[in-house]
């Protein structure tokens, strides 16, 4: 009998848009309560004029219990006016997250 090799599966890449987000506790939330599975991982994008530096703060906090938000990437700051942010390009660095966690094995919650 042979052995038949795994199958890459990629989960679906779920992306939340918190616009004009001030710190992004919002989309942090968002984040922060998915955990990602073998079915889909939660990406949020937080959109502003200017990230705030309790941003960073709170991101940090919310990942001390919630360390996939680290390990995966899940959140992102965009300091720019909406008008000139394009969601393509938004998503460029977590594409290449999700090409590299297709990559390595992934243990999920």
């Amino acid at each position: 009998t042979g052995q038949r090799g795994a199958t890459a599966f990629t989960p679906a890449d779920i992306r939340v848009y918190d616009m004009c987000s001030g710190h992004g506790l919002t989309g942090m939330l968002f984040a922060a309560c998915n955990p990602p599975t073998k079915d889909r991982i939660v990406r949020t994008i937080c959109i502003d004029i200017v990230e705030p530096p309790s941003h960073l703060v709170l991101r940090n906090l919310i990942a001390e219990l919630c360390p996939w938000m680290e390990e995966y990437d899940t959140v992102q700051f965009h300091a720019c006016p909406l008008e000139t942010f394009d969601m393509s390009d938004g998503m460029e660095q977590f594409n290449r997250a999700s090409e590299v966690e297709t990559q390595t094995e992934i243990d999920f919650v």
